[in-house]
C-alpha cells in the first residue's frame, strides 16, 4: 500500500492499536516517507491544559538518531512552559517549525540543541501540533538539515492528517474511558444506513452519515489520481458529532461505525453546542476552512454560528473572540 496522505489519516485510526505508543507508532511509520528529510521523525503525547506545566510523554521514534530521542526532554526543559503552551493552544499554525515557535535565536542559545541536533547535522524541525481546545493531544517533529519551512502544497494534507489524529486521538482517550460504548450507526461503504440508533435516526444526521460514508469511499478509490484532494473527501467529523470507523464483520465485510466523538466547546452558557465548539476553534487559531472540515460543516454554517457566537459574546473580530474566551476560561457564569 502507498505511503500517501490518506493513509497517515487510515493510520490513526486503526482500532487494533490499543497501546497508546503503538499508535504513535503507526502514526510515524505512515509519515516518514512524506515529511522525513533524513532525520527521521519523532511524536510525544502533550497535555496543555495547565498552563504552568506542559507535560509530554516519552517519544517514539522512527529513524532519528537515538541521541536526539534520548534528549527531547532535556531539549525541552530550556524553554519556558509558556511557549509550549502558546504553541499547543493556537498562538501558531497546527504545521509550523521550531524556529517559528522557539526563535531562531533562542534555539541558537539552547546548549541540548547544538549540542545534540546542530551537533548531528539538524537544525530546525517540521512541527506537527494535534491539540483540541483542551490543549492535549500530541506533536510530531521531523528534523531538518536547513531552517525549515512548510512547503505550500504540503500545507493542506498535512492540516488535515492532524486534524485527523487530534479527533482520533481524542476518540481514543474516550472509548478507554467508556468501555463497551457503541457506535450510533453502521454503514456500508456505499453509504447504506444498516442500523442506526439515537440521534442517528434523525432524517437529517441520517443523511449526513451517508454523505459521509460515499466520500470516505471516494476518497480512497481517488487516492492514486489525486491524493490531496482524496484527503478532503475525508472530513474529520460528521455533523460536528461522530467519526466514521472501519469495522469488519467475520466474513471480512467492511462497515464503517458512526462513534460518537464532539470536540468539546467554549465554556460560555450564553452559546449553544455548536456555537460553543466553533468558538473554541477560533480560539485555537483555526481558519473558518479548517473549521468546516474538522467538524464536517458547510462553509456557510459554520459562518453563521460563528457570526450568532460573536454577537451573543459582543465582540467583533476573531482575536477579540480568543481574547474573550481566555479571559473567562474556566469560568461558568458566562
Amino acid at each position: 500500500m502507498s505511503r500517501d496522505f490518506l493513509f497517515a489519516i487510515e493510520s490513526v485510526y486503526r482500532p487494533e492499536l490499543a497501546d497508546d505508543d503503538a499508535w504513535m507508532g503507526a502514526l510515524l511509520d505512515a509519515l516518514l516517507p512524506l515529511i522525513g528529510r533524513g532525520f527521521g521523525v519523532m511524536g510525544m503525547f502533550v497535555d496543555a491544559s495547565d498552563p504552568t506545566s506542559v507535560r509530554f510523554s516519552d517519544p517514539v521514534a522512527r529513524g532519528a538518531p537515538e541521541a536526539m530521542r534520548a534528549n527531547v526532554h532535556a531539549n525541552s526543559a530550556e524553554f519556558s512552559p509558556s511557549i509550549f503552551h502558546g504553541a499547543l493552544t493556537g498562538q501558531h499554525d497546527m504545521v509550523t517549525t521550531m524556529t517559528a515557535v522557539f526563535g531562531a535565536k533562542e534555539l541558537a542559545a539552547s546548549a541540548t540543541f547544538e549540542g545534540t541536533y546542530q551537533a548531528g547535522g539538524v537544525n530546525d524541525a517540521l512541527l506537527l501540533l494535534a491539540t483540541d481546545a483542551s490543549g492535549r493531544g500530541c506533536a510530531i517533529s521531523a528534523g531538518s538539515p536547513t531552517i525549515a519551512s512548510v512547503p505550500e502544497e504540503m500545507r493542506e494534507p498535512l492540516e488535515r492528517v492532524v486534524i485527523h489524529a487530534t479527533t482520533a486521538l481524542r476518540l481514543r482517550r474516550a472509548l478507554v474511558n467508556e468501555a463497551g460504548r457503541e457506535g450510533e450507526a453502521v454503514l456500508s461503504p456505499l453509504g447504506k444506513l444498516e442500523h442506526a440508533t439515537g440521534s442517528a435516526t434523525q432524517p437529517s444526521a441520517a443523511q449526513a452519515l451517508r454523505e459521509a460514508a460515499i466520500a470516505i469511499d471516494q476518497a480512497r478509490s481517488v487516492r492514486e489520481k489525486d491524493p490531496v484532494g482524496a484527503t478532503d473527501l475525508w472530513k474529520g467529523l460528521v455533523d460536528g458529532t461522530w467519526s466514521l470507523v472501519d469495522r469488519f464483520d467475520s466474513d471480512g465485510k467492511r462497515y464503517l461505525i458512526a462513534l460518537r466523538n464532539e470536540p468539546a466547546g467554549a465554556r460560555v452558557k450564553t452559546l449553544t453546542q455548536r456555537e460553543a465548539q466553533i468558538a473554541a476553534l477560533v480560539a485555537l487559531g483555526r481558519t473558518s476552512k479548517l473549521i468546516g472540515y474538522e467538524l464536517g460543516l458547510s462553509a456557510p454554517t459554520v459562518s453563521r454560528h460563528l457570526g450568532s457566537a460573536m454577537s451573543k459574546l459582543g465582540v467583533t473580530s476573531r482575536a477579540e473572540l480568543a481574547t474573550h474566551l481566555a479571559a473567562t476560561m474556566g469560568s461558568d457564569d458566562e
